[in-house]
């Protein structure tokens, strides 16, 4: 993917999250490197398409992305 990356700053040190965005895409990658479920809170992404879950039962609802323990999600949005 050609564009930008940001990388986003989060209080769980075992949440990874950065944004790639070109000219007609953005979508955010988010790796859980923890043993536990977390929820995953990001401002400015309300909601979003999820184009790959890592385990099969990544959510994404409005603002809150829940995941499972080991999990990767890549979310498209706007």
């Amino acid at each position: 993917m050609n564009g930008s990356y940001r990388a986003y700053e989060l209080k769980d040190s075992q949440i990874m999250a950065y944004e790639r965005e070109s000219a007609n895409q953005k979508v955010l990658v988010v790796h859980n490197f923890s043993g536990k479920k977390k929820k995953v809170t990001i401002d400015g992404i309300k909601t979003g398409t999820v184009l790959f879950d890592s385990n099969g039962k990544a959510t994404c609802g409005e603002y809150v992305m829940d995941f499972e323990p080991y999990a990767s999600i890549v979310v498209e949005y706007q």
